[in-house]
């Protein structure tokens, strides 16, 4: 039963993130190219306030804690010490943080900005549909466990 509405539910969320993903129009991807001058911003947001939104968005993302709890309950054993499991712990939030850093380097480029600009629509479309289609076998597995 607990199967079920899990399932569920994930199906419901996907196709909630799906929905909000294709209701999107072309011009909401309109500030992925445009540069603070572009916008009159006057300045730059501070690291800090930049660092704490990179944090608050990395904790808050349900993906996040399913991945690292899935993959510890997999390899994290009674048998694995307590520095093997520490060691872990720092080896895969050090490969995250220079996964994002990598990915921030190079967003950041103007050429590569540009040509994700020109994309980034089309990739979220395609991204809603799978998500939507995802969402929409989970509610149908979870129909036909329950009949």
């Amino acid at each position: 039963m607990a199967d079920v509405s899990l399932e569920n539910l994930g199906g419901v969320f996907l196709l909630y993130v799906a929905y909000g993903v294709l209701r999107a129009k072309r011009s909401d991807y309109a500030f992925i190219t445009q540069t603070p001058q572009d916008v009159g911003q006057k300045a730059a947001p501070s690291f800090w306030a930049e660092f704490f939104l990179g944090i608050a968005s990395g904790l808050s993302n349900p993906k996040n804690i399913v991945f690292y709890l899935s993959l510890f309950s997999v390899v994290l054993t009674p048998q694995i010490s307590m520095g093997l499991t520490v060691a872990l712990g720092v080896w895969m939030v050090l490969l995250v943080f220079v996964w994002d850093a990598m990915i921030i380097f190079v967003l950041s480029q103007h050429k590569v900005r540009r040509a994700f600009g020109k994309v980034a629509f089309y990739v979220d479309k395609t991204a809603g549909i799978l998500l939507g289609l995802m969402g929409g076998k989970l509610l149908h597995s979870a129909v036909k466990e329950t009949v």
